[in-house]
């Protein structure tokens, strides 16, 4: 498995400490991740065969598989939920606010999951 990040660093938002120890994970799982790496092309169908085309420091490469997963952000899902009848407070981009202790604007309520915005890292194993 091939992990391909454009950024610096594995989670950008997280703290350097944080990235790095997550990175020496997927070492250790002998996960191959390539940072500061532009995707530049990809040819085929995942499931099938696939071929990618990256640039980084070390010049122009292709990988070839079998599949690809593609990671493009993500968006709270909280318009129309009538959030605002409740008292719960969501931000500019829709994601509902909450304290250190996950408690939201609304008395009682916690907030968890893809609509607060904290860290969402998801881990798969086969």
């Amino acid at each position: 498995m091939t992990i391909v990040e454009r950024g610096r660093q594995l989670v950008g938002r997280e703290d350097p400490d944080v990235a790095e120890a997550i990175l020496q994970l997927f070492h250790d799982d002998g996960i191959e991740v390539l940072l500061n790496t532009e995707l530049l092309e990809v040819e085929g169908l995942s499931g099938q065969a696939i071929r990618i085309r990256l640039r980084n420091s070390q010049g122009e490469h292709t990988l070839d598989g079998s599949d690809i997963l593609v990671g493009t952000g993500r968006v709270p899902n909280t318009q129309g939920l009538g959030l605002e009848k409740t008292g719960v407070e969501v931000d500019n981009a829709g994601y509902i606010r909450v304290n250190e202790r996950l408690q939201t604007s609304a008395a009682g309520d916690l907030g968890g999951g893809r609509v607060r915005r904290q860290p969402q890292i998801h881990a798969c194993r086969n």
